[in-house]
């Protein structure tokens, strides 16, 4: 058998028409893109983490002005309290809590008067008590009326020192109206003696039968005027004791709750905006990440599909030059058997021809773009990975920020230390 054997060059023909045909399947296949571009993608996480670090300082900065602006409202507390004289804050009360613990005080002194009224049957029991608690809200009321309004304003920076011009008029104005409204009330309480001497409130202000000596002389009215002017004392006092110091009660709400409120929405809008924002960037680059992995295994399907026939190819190579080998043995050896003479040397079949055939495996380095694409998806696995651990370590000093915050109290009285700071 010689290398221009029909059979040898028809083997050599189909084989190489078959590399050929490999060859350019390949071709095909490295010709597409097997890469995607996250150039821009890493680029603006970069940008996401330069921006994490101005945001969180531009928070502490703002917080800062948040404690600056606590500590002057702080300072104008302490003002209120030095212009009245005071040390000592006094203890504030409010409108919920005054009304709940003046509604025994109004039940008792109803049904005491009610109960006066209905004495002896000068009344009906009925009457008596709806005399008595319609008697006693009036009385009530007006009282903290008088304690509120007026007696706050009659005692505006009464222990100050240097009032002004202002500060006096402020003053004569609330002495004026408490004692406009206490005259109510005096009034108020006369009337109901008069009516439980009299026995009606028709001739209240008439002296003919009973005369204002006998209206005071009488036991049981002086009882009635004993407990409605208690119950008028007691009523004076919560309403003045529901904020005493004009001006203190929103000073100090002013210096706390207020600023401590709007702390604690600033604190949630910062996590909140930059969470959501970094959290939009990372999903994006959470699905580039799939997407590569998708890549990733399409080409690697597609690698083995074309790697696997090569590998078949080159097998049948190898089979094809054993197969011409064995062929040519059978024949020399039949044809000395024959002829009866040695052939030596054995002819060269030229089988490096078919070696010539064989194709290469496929690997991502013959790839044209398989470093940078490869290169690119590292860069953003970490990049994703360093934002993560970059929000995740600005949220907590942003928590850390707003606890240190609240462990501080401003300074609210001159006896008091100020706490944390």
């Amino acid at each position: 058998m010689s290398r221009h054997d029909n059979t040898y060059e028809e083997l050599f023909d189909k084989l190489g028409a078959k590399s050929a045909e490999l060859q350019a399947r390949a071709q095909e296949f490295l010709s597409q893109a097997h890469y995607v571009d996250n150039s821009g993608r890493i680029k603006t996480l970069e940008r996401m983490k330069i921006w994490i670090g101005l945001s969180l300082g531009q928070f502490k900065e703002l917080l800062s002005e948040f404690v600056d602006h606590r500590r002057e409202r702080a300072e104008h507390v302490l003002a209120v309290l030095d212009e009245n004289g005071i040390a000592t804050p006094p203890k504030r009360h409010n409108w919920i809590d005054t009304l709940l613990a003046t509604m025994p005080l109004t039940l008792f002194e109803g049904v005491i008067v009610g109960a006066l009224m209905a004495l002896d049957g000068l009344m009906s029991v009925p009457a008596g008590l709806s005399f008595g608690f319609i008697f006693a809200l009036v009385n009530v009321v007006t009282g903290m009326l008088a304690g509120y309004f007026t007696l706050r304003y009659a005692r505006y920076k009464a222990n100050g020192v240097n009032l002004t011009p202002q500060d006096k008029r402020i003053q004569t104005q609330g002495k004026i109206g408490f004692y406009a409204l206490l005259g109510v009330l005096v009034l108020l309480i006369f009337v109901a003696a008069r009516v439980r001497a009299t026995g009606s409130h028709e001739a209240v202000f008439s002296f003919n039968e009973i005369s204002f000596f006998q209206t005071v002389n009488n036991a049981t009215s002086i009882v009635v005027i004993v407990i409605a002017s208690a119950s008028s004392f007691v009523a004076i006092i919560k309403g003045y004791k529901i904020d005493p110091i004009i001006g203190l009660s929103a000073a100090q709400e002013f210096a706390t709750d207020s600023i401590n409120s709007d702390v604690e929405v600033f604190v949630f809008d910062t996590d909140d905006m930059i969470t959501d924002r970094i959290e939009s960037v990372l999903e994006d680059a959470y699905a580039a990440l799939e997407r590569i992995e998708d890549v990733e295994r399409k080409r690697a399907d597609g690698l083995a599909k074309i790697n696997n026939p090569r590998r078949e190819f080159n097998h049948e190579i190898d089979v094809a030059k054993n197969a011409l080998i064995a062929r040519q043995r059978h024949e020399i050896d039949r044809y000395e058997k024959i002829k009866g003479v040695k052939i030596d040397p054995i002819p060269d079949l030229g089988l490096e021809v078919f070696d010539a055939l064989k194709l290469p495996l496929i690997s991502d380095a013959d790839y044209s773009d398989a470093h940078e694409g490869a290169a690119q998806a590292i860069e953003l696995r970490a990049l994703v990975s360093e934002l993560e651990a970059t929000l995740d370590d600005a949220r907590n000093k942003i928590q850390v920020a707003h606890t240190q915050y609240r462990a501080t109290q401003p300074n609210l009285s001159p006896t008091q230390e100020p706490k944390g700071v």
